[in-house]
């Protein structure tokens, strides 16, 4: 008989006040916060930019924490362990092993686990805009697949957010209401204007000054562009890495 173990999430709502009162502090485990957090990420396959990408921050936050400038928020925290279920929350705040729970337990709590797929728009970002280019399939949870109803897909087609995004990288993205145009800030977005659709990185929005919205690439060759905001059609922010093109 194969033993099942159960594993329930952690509630780090209960850890919120040591957050708050100090710098988090290890008594089981002799690592500081930074080491712990390159441990995790490499448990977890990942970098600080995937992460800030999936979770909507800025990836400064990260570097910051990776390198022992900073000390994670209870909300950091807390988006960490939503995002990934697998990590422990007591590895980073005390820790406590194991960095990661075991992928093959029962996790309770864990209910409309059942997994199905939904097809979204694609779309090629990079060059001029031809519209919908094709559909994408992507598995989500059954419980959660309402949530993509407005979600779209992009490929990149050129170099100009490399290497961080290199060509044939596939982002989702959701639409930003125009309404939050003007406090959009340190955000990956993807950009209709006029007739050119691209990836690009918010940091100086001047729509409120100015109205106009600055577009930078991360390959410095490709530089940056000034939008105007009649010129702007659609805005839609990066939530997530989907896929990759395969090398032939």
């Amino acid at each position: 008989m194969v033993k099942r173990t159960s594993i329930r999430f952690v509630n780090t709502h209960k850890y919120q006040h040591i957050l708050r009162k100090i710098s988090i502090k290890s008594t089981d485990n002799p690592t500081t916060t930074a080491e712990r957090f390159k441990i995790l990420f490499s448990e977890l396959g990942v970098n600080a930019n995937e992460v800030a990408v999936k979770l909507g921050e800025s990836n400064g936050k990260f570097y910051n924490i990776l390198t022992g400038k900073a000390e994670p928020s209870f909300k950091t925290i807390q988006q960490l362990t939503e995002h990934y279920p697998l990590i422990n929350a007591d590895y980073i705040i005390r820790g406590q092993l194991p960095v990661l729970h075991k992928s093959g337990a029962v996790i309770e709590g864990g209910g409309g686990s059942a997994r199905g797929k939904i097809e979204l728009p694609l779309f090629e970002a990079g060059t001029g805009y031809a519209g919908q280019q094709d559909t994408y399939t992507l598995p989500v949870l059954e419980k959660s697949a309402g949530s993509y109803s407005s979600a779209v897909v992009i490929r990149l087609t050129d170099n100009s957010m490399q290497p961080r995004y290199p060509v044939g990288m596939r982002l989702l993205a959701r639409p930003v209401p125009v309404a939050d145009w003007d406090y959009l800030n340190s955000a990956l977005v993807m950009v209709l204007y006029r007739s050119t659709l691209v990836v690009r990185r918010i940091k100086e929005n001047e729509l409120v000054l100015k109205d106009l919205l600055t577009l930078y690439a991360d390959n410095d060759d490709s530089g940056f562009v000034t939008v105007k905001r009649e010129d702007l059609k659609s805005i839609w922010q990066v939530v997530d890495i989907v896929g990759v093109d395969t090398m032939p």
